[in-house]
């Protein structure tokens, strides 16, 4: 990430301590399906940290949004993707 890049976190994520770790304030908490999609329609470069079943879920919906796979981890019992649109 390069500094004035976004992150959001979509899927139940608490977002609080993230803020601490990344030095990025604020991070945006994306809930809905909606929301998600016109963050990634942004003209602007953008990356989310999603549960790897939702990025899966995203992916295979045909929404026609530019959804690029960065990094995909397991932490704890999930699996989680960090997202761009770029």
């Amino acid at each position: 990430m390069k500094p004035g890049d976004k992150l959001a976190m979509y899927g139940g994520f608490a977002i609080g301590p993230h803020n601490l770790y990344t030095g990025i304030v604020p991070i945006m908490d994306i809930e809905t399906e909606d929301e998600i999609v016109n963050l990634f329609r942004s003209k602007e470069r953008v990356f989310c940290l999603i549960q790897n079943q939702e990025y899966e879920t995203l992916k295979n919906k045909g929404l026609k949004i530019p959804l690029y796979l960065i990094a995909r981890r397991q932490l704890g019992c999930i699996v989680v993707a960090l997202v761009s649109n770029k």
